[in-house]
């Protein structure tokens, strides 16, 4: 991933996000003990799309969405699970006229990794790269290799009678206690 700092100004530049934005996720990052993409989509404020061409248009690569459909099994069987969970990257396609493996990856500018990985899918294949954030790559590995559900939110059961009562409505009926009219009983008080 990019430094932190290059990943708030450019979601700032690109207009994504406020500066108050970007302190609560910081705030909700350092409480949670999480990375910052990980509390941006947590709270809501990005989606993996977003997030994604974001990175896209930082690294001036092509994103892909990793969640919307399956890799094709063929690229899905050149990257064992082990490895994608390792290098944290993801297959997309893979192109048997060229023999191109497109893998998604979050920092196409790792020379470290994309060293590895040419050794690892070493001659004839060869290694194309797109972008897509650590945090979607995770879920994706999880949902096409694992089978886990793809759960985008969580959907929360609320009862039937359960309301949410306004403020005013709330004064309103303490209002309303108030008025009640007195019993007309006489009642006596002894010291």
């Amino acid at each position: 991933m990019m430094e932190i700092s290059e990943l708030k100004s450019h979601l700032t530049a690109q207009g994504l996000l406020t500066e108050d934005q970007i302190h609560q996720a910081e705030d909700y990052a350092l409480t949670r003990k999480i990375p910052l993409e990980d509390a941006l989509l947590f709270l809501n404020l990005l989606d993996f799309t977003a997030l994604g061409q974001s990175l896209a248009s930082f690294y001036k690569k092509s994103y892909h969405s990793l969640l919307t459909e399956p890799p094709p099994d063929l690229a899905k069987s050149m990257v064992p699970v082990k490895s994608a969970e390792r290098w944290k990257i993801f297959p997309v396609s893979y192109d048997s006229k060229k023999n191109v493996l497109t893998l998604a990856v979050e920092n196409p500018e790792d020379h470290k990794t994309v060293e590895q990985l040419q050794t690892v899918f070493a001659s004839p294949l060869r290694i194309s790269l797109v972008v897509a954030s650590k945090a979607e790559i995770i879920r994706a590995i999880e949902v096409h290799y694992k089978g886990k559900p793809n759960e985008t939110a969580i959907e929360l059961e609320v009862p039937e009678d359960f309301t949410i009562v306004a403020p005013e409505k709330e004064s309103r009926e303490a209002l309303n206690l108030e008025d009640e009219r007195p019993s007309e009983k006489n009642i006596l008080l002894l010291d």
